[in-house]
């Protein structure tokens, strides 16, 4: 969240807004610099939400900012954006990278640099339509994808084991 605030800052003269939901916010720190950018009118602390409301936060959305700076293995955050066709701006760590396809359906950014993040928001604002498509055009893998395609290689593994 840092980061994404940092980036805020920078896009200052531009008509967006940061939405943080989640929390609570802890870090005292983090609380202050939030608080200052909401004064300014460039985010809002939307505090926790239950599972019930994503489908209704998500359609209130342009895009979604996922400014990891430690390796996401499974996204889900990714996988409700792309349900919801949100084009995702993420860093570029962890599975990120194997879900986001830069300049398609969203961008990726070095993790932990607010100036990339600040970039990639001027890029999106800039081909919105082209990637808010290609995000549109994208099929998610559920977990039953998921649970079938695990089930697969274990089925594989013990054909292959009873073979030797």
């Amino acid at each position: 969240v840092g980061v994404a605030l940092r980036a805020m800052e920078r896009l200052s003269h531009r008509p967006v807004t940061l939405q943080v939901r989640g929390g609570p916010l802890r870090d005292a720190g983090l609380r202050g610099e939030l608080e200052r950018l909401e004064a300014l009118g460039l985010a809002r602390y939307l505090g926790p939400y239950g599972e019930d409301d994503l489908p209704a936060i998500l359609a209130g959305l342009d895009a979604l900012v996922i400014p990891s700076i430690w390796p996401e293995t499974g996204p889900m955050v990714w996988m409700e954006a792309v349900s919801a066709g949100l084009p995702v701006i993420a860093s570029s760590v962890g599975a990120l990278p194997d879900r986001v396809r830069h300049g398609q359906d969203g961008l990726l950014v070095p993790p932990g640099d607010p100036v990339a993040l600040a970039d990639a928001v001027e890029e999106l604002m800039g081909s919105y339509d082209r990637l808010r498509q290609g995000t549109m055009a994208r099929t998610v893998r559920g977990l039953e994808d998921v649970v079938r395609e695990l089930e697969q290689v274990y089925d594989e593994a013990i054909r292959e084991a009873r073979r030797s």
